[in-house]
């Protein structure tokens, strides 16, 4: 037993990470449209829709079950839970968004305000969520 307690001493020195620091949260980063998981994390249950009065709503990823790009600026989601409803997304540059939405990357998507100044013309911009339901 002793050779495994000197053992045990030996080697907890080395190697051992004390801390890691983690992401920087940007949760209320009012200047992002949309937050992207890092590398490596577990892909969330939800998906939260930030509107500009203020309101949110979250929804499932396994109730989603299409995302489609009809044109430039215009990502739609297709979620299948007790109603469906699709979800239109407008604004420019949203290819990643589109991307991170299918395979369950993003975290929270910012619908801008339209009382704010615009965005540079090179960032990504959320100008407009609505969500309409479909009738059976």
């Amino acid at each position: 037993m002793s050779n495994v307690a000197r053992a045990f001493d030996q080697h907890t020195h080395r190697g051992v990470v004390r801390s890691v620091p983690g992401p920087a949260s940007n949760d209320r980063n009012d200047n992002a449209a949309w937050e992207v998981l890092p590398m490596g994390a577990m892909p969330p249950m939800m998906f939260q829709l930030r509107l500009h009065d203020g309101s949110s709503r979250s929804f499932a990823f396994s109730d989603l079950r299409e995302v489609s790009c009809p044109h430039a600026g215009v990502v739609q989601l297709h979620l299948f839970a007790m109603a469906k409803l699709v979800i239109t997304i407008e604004g420019r540059h949203l290819r990643e968004l589109a991307g991170g939405l299918s395979c369950a990357g993003i975290r929270w998507v910012q619908e801008s305000d339209p009382r704010s100044a615009g965005r540079p013309e090179t960032e990504p911009e959320v100008t407009r969520i609505t969500i309409e339901q479909i009738a059976d």
